[in-house]
């Protein structure tokens, strides 16, 4: 069986007799980059805190990752599923915006007139997030121990699809219909 470079360096740094840098490096460079980021915008640590701000983030970070491995559970397969599933959603939306986009040439102006959008993004994204942590077996990392059989699985992403289209569609028919006319 031959394997390409990649193949072979992924397996070296995150397979199951690899490195461990998908177990553990990469979640903790991922996680110390956005609670600096979380510190640093927030200011909660005042102007100027760069130093605190990093060393509340790395040792954050460190106190986080260090739970599956003293724990003993392996989060690789869990991470990548949930990361790779989370890229899906977030490519499906941006070729849903853009050919919205294309139909609604002034997209911008529908997001500033209807209010109500950006609030039904972030829940939408607030359930495709939850959903994401169930379906990819990270919930049983954070002590779920929960297990998802298939067909409960393939029942939820059935339900989210609908749920999606049955939105859309009622989007398409809310921003293209007429406003109503007023009596009188």
């Amino acid at each position: 069986m031959t394997t390409t470079p990649f193949e072979r360096v992924i397996l070296k740094w995150c397979g199951p007799e690899g490195m461990g840098f998908c177990q553990f490096l990469f979640p903790f460079m991922l996680s110390s980059a956005v609670f600096y980021g979380l510190l640093r915008k927030s200011k909660i640590m005042g102007e100027g805190a760069e130093v605190v701000n990093a060393t509340i983030a790395l040792v954050a970070s460190f106190m986080i990752w260090a739970y599956p491995i003293i724990v003993g559970v392996d989060i690789t397969k869990a991470m990548t599923a949930f990361f790779m599933q989370g890229f899906v959603i977030a490519l499906f939306t941006i070729v849903g915006i853009m050919i919205a986009s294309a139909a609604h040439p002034k997209i911008q102006e529908l997001f500033e007139k209807n209010k109500f959008i950006p609030i039904a993004f972030v829940f939408l994204f607030l359930i495709a997030g939850g959903i994401i942590v169930f379906t990819s077996g990270l919930w049983e990392v954070f002590g779920g121990g929960m297990k998802i059989s298939p067909t409960l699985n393939e029942t939820i992403m059935s339900i989210v699809v609908l749920i999606i289209m049955l939105a859309t569609m009622a989007f398409i028919v809310r921003s293209t219909s007429p406003p109503p006319k007023k009596e009188g």
